[in-house]
């Protein structure tokens, strides 16, 4: 089969140029074999990509619709949060027979701790709330929560906004600081660390620093007396400690840790020590025991000792 050149133009100069190469030559049958061949696979390929990435987005369609299937099944997809609720912060695993689970909680969900159990909760603004045994628990934001009854521990350490305690009493706020609130026939607020303000309606501003306490009786009298910033009244707290990595850290990390968690006093035998804990590093995990049990386990492998004087921890060399 030829081609002429028929219907172009002699007198254009590129019509010229093509009347003088004359007509293409015929491509040889099995080149024309070849590239029907090759356009048909290219064709092929493309269709089956198509069809591919089709058969993913069904499958991702349909596992998405298994999951979310198996958690209402398991009641998980509304226990805290809802996908319209905003977040008010995320709970941590609890202790004891009937502890909460994890997950993060929405703004408005209660928690409500069974007797023997503990939790904690880390609000979005920073603050990590720990929860005693029956207590009952509102966020309000992710910087306010409301406590029905039962006794709270913040730390405000590392928030960015400073947190709102309600309750029917009155409203606690803090100033940067560690502190309890409790709530049943009468309003308790003891302070470790900081500043406290309890706000009332038609009343003057109570405010409240680092070893004291306050309680509000039923007939609006209230009580002040001083308060240790370790013992009976904060021992629950080391039921829900903060996380502490070992591996990696160092001795003054870890017992910076300790008494942070327990309201101790650090003293070491001397200042060469202390910069010797600043400089040894710590290895392994941590049991799942309260903060205070660890220390015969870390220290010894320190080569370090320790002894208690009240609320002091004393750091010693065996």
């Amino acid at each position: 089969m030829s081609h002429s050149n028929s219907g172009v133009d002699p007198s254009d100069g590129a019509g010229q140029l093509i009347q003088a190469a004359g007509p293409r030559a015929e491509a040889p049958p099995d080149v024309l074999a070849e590239m029907h061949l090759a356009a048909r696979a290219a064709w092929e390929v493309k269709a089956t990509e198509q069809k591919v990435l089709r058969r993913r987005r069904r499958r991702w369609a349909a596992a998405l619709v298994a999951a979310a299937s198996l958690l209402v099944a398991l009641g998980l997809a509304s226990r805290w949060i809802t996908p319209t609720e905003p977040i008010a912060g995320t709970l941590m695993a609890g202790r004891g027979a009937k502890a909460l689970g994890s997950g993060e909680v929405a703004v408005g969900s209660t928690l409500k701790t069974a007797a023997g159990a503990r939790a904690m909760l880390r609000l979005a603004s920073g603050t990590v709330l720990r929860l005693d045994s029956e207590t009952w628990v509102t966020p309000l934001s992710t910087s306010a929560v409301r406590l029905e009854q039962g006794r709270i521990y913040l730390d405000s350490a590392l928030a960015a906004d400073a947190v709102e305690v309600q309750t029917v009493w009155g409203t606690v706020r803090d100033v940067g600081t560690q502190f309890i609130v409790a709530v049943g026939d009468e309003l308790e607020i003891l302070v470790r660390d900081g500043e406290v303000q309890l706000e009332r309606e038609g009343m003057a501003l109570e405010t409240m620093v680092a070893g004291e306490a306050l309680t509000l009786r039923a007939d609006n009298s209230l009580k002040r007396r001083t308060v240790e910033s370790f013992g009976t009244a904060w021992d629950w707290i080391q039921d829900v400690p903060m996380p502490f990595a070992l591996e990696g850290a160092n001795v003054a990390d870890y017992l910076d840790w300790i008494i942070d968690e327990t309201g101790w006093r650090i003293l070491y035998e001397d200042a060469a020590l202390a910069r010797e804990a600043r400089a040894t590093e710590t290895h392994g995990s941590l049991p799942d025991v309260r903060p205070s049990e660890t220390l015969d386990i870390v220290l010894p492998s320190a080569d370090l000792t320790y002894r208690r004087d009240g609320g002091l921890l004393v750091i010693e060399r065996p």
